[in-house]
């Protein structure tokens, strides 16, 4: 007997066709700043590339359902370039995400990580910080991100807290039901 192939839902499909679009636009973009010796001017390109993607997304409806499916399976793909999925992280982080998860990055995106969620991220009501293990240097920005997140219900921050985190969730995160310091990996 032959064996059975699961079908793909539609939803999937385009999810995944329209992740594999903004992955390659980004990507492009990336590759063409490594060619060219003026920065600035990459930095012009990326943010048109930002915008028209966003521009894209809002023209064509797209809810905080679509929003956080897409920037989910383009932050949890493993066969994604780290600096890709930043982008696209700084990208897709707007009023529409309410659920995040950051899954794993190098070290040297972790303060980035934390300045762009506490830049774009003042909507989130779940964030799990899942893959993202701050220092002791880079608690001062954690705490301050956390300031910037009064909406929060849900907070994952494994083999991160210490008692002055804790005092500051303790005295910012009012609405707070759920926390997770555990040692998790």
């Amino acid at each position: 007997m032959s064996k059975k192939n699961k079908v793909i839902k539609l939803s999937e499909m385009t999810l995944g066709c329209l992740a594999s679009s903004i992955v390659s636009a980004v990507g492009y973009s990336i590759a063409r700043e490594s060619l060219e010796t003026n920065f600035n001017l990459h930095e012009l390109d990326m943010s048109l590339v930002m915008v028209m993607i966003n521009s894209y997304l809002d023209a064509n409806g797209a809810t905080n359902v679509v929003y956080e499916d897409l920037l989910q399976t383009i932050l949890s793909s493993d066969n994604v370039q780290a600096s890709i999925r930043f982008v696209c992280l700084q990208t897709l982080l707007n009023h529409h995400i309410k659920t995040l998860t950051t899954d794993i990055f190098p070290y040297p995106y972790y303060e980035k990580i934390l300045q762009v969620v506490s830049a774009q991220g003042n909507n989130l009501r779940c964030l799990n910080m899942k893959g993202v293990w701050i220092k002791e240097e880079m608690m001062s920005l954690l705490n301050q991100m956390l300031k910037t997140l009064p909406k929060l219900i849900k907070l994952v921050i494994p083999y991160i807290a210490n008692d002055d985190v804790l005092l500051h969730i303790k005295r910012h995160q009012r609405n707070l039901r759920y926390l997770d310091i555990s040692g998790e990996s």
